[in-house]
């Protein structure tokens, strides 16, 4: 994807997969990943992408000074967090994910966070993966027992149907992209 503009705070992209090939959506819980964005709000769900494992990566705003990712490494929870000023003003951040098997790395502009915790993927359906769950923000619907292969990326805001706030720290509306004209997001990769 080359560019997208969000003009509206209810705008959102979501692609969802079922019984089909996991590689976008593994690309993104596995690989690096480049965002050029721009936005005026404070709280901004960015990327949000999972699989039917319960595997996901997060990447967000929270209170227009922080950007934070957040992932799995198997059945723990896994959060790394840059802080600066003013992200919400309508100015280019550039951001960069980087991982490979033993580390991780976020880089916001000029500013980085690291962490020497790589990846690795549920490979068995647990309702209840997280020995942390405290740290997960959204959630999908987790039924009884496994599902269909399936991958879903949202990139922008979420819909209720698809994630749900965990109601922990966040309060339930604060990444639902709601009636601002100020509202841009663009994304460049």
């Amino acid at each position: 994807m080359d560019g997208l503009t969000f003009l509206s705070q209810s705008s959102f992209i979501r692609e969802a997969n079922l019984n089909s090939d996991l590689t976008p959506v593994r690309n993104i819980l596995t690989s690096n990943f480049y965002l050029n964005l721009r936005t005026y709000d404070s709280e901004a769900l960015v990327v949000y992408a999972n699989d039917n494992l319960n595997n996901f990566a997060q990447l967000h705003i929270e209170e227009g000074s922080m950007v934070i990712f957040t992932w799995n490494e198997g059945d723990t929870i896994r959060q790394l967090r840059v802080g600066l000023k003013a992200l919400n003003q309508g100015k280019q951040i550039q951001i960069a994910v980087t991982r490979n098997s033993t580390h991780t790395a976020l880089h916001v502009n000029n500013e980085n966070a690291s962490t020497p915790v790589g990846i690795s993927l549920l490979t068995v359906y647990k309702r209840e993966p997280w020995t942390n769950p405290e740290l997960e923000t959204f959630s999908p619907p987790r039924p009884l027992a496994p599902v269909s292969t399936y991958y879903q990326l949202l990139l922008g805001g979420y819909d209720l149907n698809a994630l749900i706030p965990s109601g922990k720290g966040i309060p339930g509306n604060k990444y639902i992209n709601r009636s601002s004209e100020k509202s841009i997001i663009s994304l460049n990769s």
